[in-house]
This record gives structure tokens, sequence and C-alpha cells, in this order.
């Protein structure tokens, strides 16, 4: 999947992700730039003469990006709901960052993405319940930040969907 291009010459973008959870401030925020600078760059090579299409699904996302940047997108949201001590800030600046990057991808397929990925179930309890739904909120944030909400791309079921599950993670817990 995203192994096939993440070699950049100078080593793969795999080992950036491990960086963005680093206890390191610095050491996040220079993965995370390398990492959107490499991703700009192979998503600059796969779509080079063809028009920006509206990514409204994930299979869209595969198939309009390059294989890296879909693979990143969806790292990026998943790592979210980690529970290493400085994943949710790391992932999350690199998600905002490339999701203000690139302008056609949907709210819907962020949400979609998300909930699949970071899913709540019954069965979760303590440290796990809680990765979960912190990294929910760090995604919601991240869509806020990068300007995603104010898109014309942007439903209102888009809207409703981040206002209902923010209510309901709130009545769970009330430290949320």
């Amino acid at each position: 999947m995203a192994r096939n291009s993440a070699g950049t010459g100078t080593g793969s973008t795999l080992d950036l992700y491990w960086d963005l959870a680093s206890l390191d401030e610095n050491k996040r925020i220079n993965a995370a730039t390398r990492l959107i600078s490499a991703l700009e760059q192979f998503q600059a090579s796969h779509g080079q003469g063809q028009e920006v299409k509206v990514i409204r699904s994930e299979e869209e996302l595969k198939t309009e990006c390059a294989s890296d940047v879909s693979y990143a997108v969806e790292r990026l949201v998943k790592g979210l709901g980690s529970s290493r001590k400085g994943a949710r800030q790391g992932f999350s600046v690199a998600l905002t960052e490339l999701l203000a990057k690139l302008n056609n991808v949907t709210a819907t397929v962020v949400l979609d993405i998300l909930f699949r990925v970071n899913e709540i179930k019954a069965s979760m309890m303590g440290q796990e319940l809680r990765d979960m739904m912190f990294g929910r909120l760090f995604c919601f944030m991240a869509l806020v930040e990068a300007g995603v909400l104010e898109r014309d791309s942007t439903r209102l079921e888009d809207v409703e969907r981040i206002i209902t599950e923010t209510v309901s993670l709130s009545r769970r817990k009330s430290y949320l």
C-alpha cells in the first residue's frame, strides 16, 4: 500500500509516523512538516494535468489521491485514538495540515474513516474507551482547524453528525 511510493530517497515516510508520537515537541513538529511536504510532492505527481475532483467517499480517496496520501489520511485519523503520550498532538497537527492542503477532501470522507477506525464498542472500558473518545474529539478539532467545515462540499449532515457525537461524548464523560 503506502510502502510502494513511501521511499523518498532519504528514507521512508513510514518512519515519520513514529516521530509524530514523540514526547519531544520539536521532533513531532519536524516529523509533521516533513510528512506533509512529502505527501504534497506525492499528490502533485499523482494528479499532474488532471482536474481536481471533490472526494466524497473512501473509494474516491484511494483513486483520486496518491496511495501515500490516502494511506496518510486513514493512518492519521486512526492515530488520534492512540494511547501513546504524544500521539494525539502530533497526529492532529499533521492531519490538520494535510486536510488544509487537500481542499478537495470532504468532511464526509474523514468522518466515515473516523467512525470506522475509531469505533466505540459497548465492551470498551477504561483507557481504551477514553482514547477512542479523545480521538474523535481531536478529529473534529482537526476538521474545524483545517477549514473543512467551511467548504462548499460540507453537508449539513456532516455538521449534525459532529454535533450529535460531541453531545453524546459529553454525556458519557463529563470531562469531555
